[in-house]
């Protein structure tokens, strides 16, 4: 049982950055798939697709307009984040992760997302004669999800690279991404692709995140290069002040978001679910980056004084 679970623990992403949903219940279903598949030739590819095709089945299910497509809509929304989760577990267990599996993992995430957001419009469309302009309203809320994906991907990165240099996952720098675009394009349609949709999400990430930096703070990558390293002093005084924040943006993740969305879909409330992925999280957002950017002012000065 000991030797079960340090595997567990190695499927893993380090503590500080996982949801509380994924370590206590997805990723402990993600290793009941994850665990027996490490010894086989299956691709952790093949899992990711899995998820996109039954976050594709979430969307549907939704769209029937009746609870019973949502609490079906809700089985598949489970077995999507398992399967989520699942992918990444095998890779780690296999070491296996790659950029292409990162991209890939995105892109089925942005497909999935769209078709439950979608869904629920479709499904408020038809069952409570919601107009139109519900699905703009289901865009606003997708977009808002990504809001808050960005600034978590973001910092958890720059987190990482900052005291958990060791670790595979770390800030990306989107001019090398923009040469790597370049090299990947003429390897075919597929990799170009990918390749591009990384860029993208990078790029776009890129200007969002500003909103939370001081004018005179430029970030992990830019303040210390790849050849300047941090002190450990330093380090220790960073990790005191952004671990705080990085926990506060796991409450605010994708997954945070889709366990709101079940919750209401099994207790009947489907027409709330867009009032609180726009406005409430919204407003947690403002609210997230001011107090986001407070804290980076204190982290430049850190850096000044190394």
């Amino acid at each position: 049982m000991k030797k079960l679970l340090e595997i567990y623990k190695k499927s893993l992403k380090p503590l500080i950055i996982e949801e509380l949903a994924d370590v206590y219940v997805f990723r402990v279903l993600g290793f009941m798939i994850a665990y027996p598949l490490r010894k086989t030739r299956i691709s952790p590819n093949y899992i990711t697709i899995l998820s996109g095709l039954t976050g594709i089945m979430t969307g549907l299910f939704y769209a029937r307009g009746d609870y019973s497509g949502l609490v079906l809509g809700t089985l598949f929304l489970i077995i999507t984040n398992v399967f989520d989760c699942a992918d990444g577990q095998l890779a780690r267990l296999t070491q296996r992760t790659s950029r292409m599996g990162k991209t890939l993992d995105g892109f089925v995430d942005f497909i999935t997302y769209h078709a439950v957001f979608l869904g629920i419009a479709y499904h408020l469309y038809i069952r409570y004669w919601f107009p139109w302009t519900i699905f703009i309203y289901a865009f606003i809320s997708i977009w808002v999800m990504f809001l808050h994906i960005f600034y978590f991907d973001h910092f958890k990165n720059e987190y990482i690279s900052y005291c958990l240099p060791d670790y595979n996952e770390k800030s990306e720098d989107v001019e090398k991404l923009k040469q790597r675009f370049k090299k990947k394009k003429e390897e075919g349609f597929i990799p170009g692709t990918l390749a591009f949709f990384y860029l993208g999400f990078y790029t776009i990430q890129y200007f969002v995140t500003q909103f939370a930096y001081p004018s005179d703070y430029r970030g992990y990558t830019t303040e210390y290069g790849e050849k300047k390293k941090p002190t450990a002093k330093a380090i220790r005084k960073y990790d005191k002040e952004m671990r705080r924040f990085v926990r506060l943006w796991t409450f605010f993740g994708a997954t945070s978001h889709l366990t709101v969305i079940k919750l209401l879909a099994l207790f009947n409330l489907p027409q709330y679910i867009l009032h609180i992925n726009s406005i409430f999280y919204t407003l947690a957002l403002i609210v997230l980056v001011i107090y986001q950017r407070r804290s980076l002012v204190r982290i430049k000065k850190i850096i000044s004084a190394r």
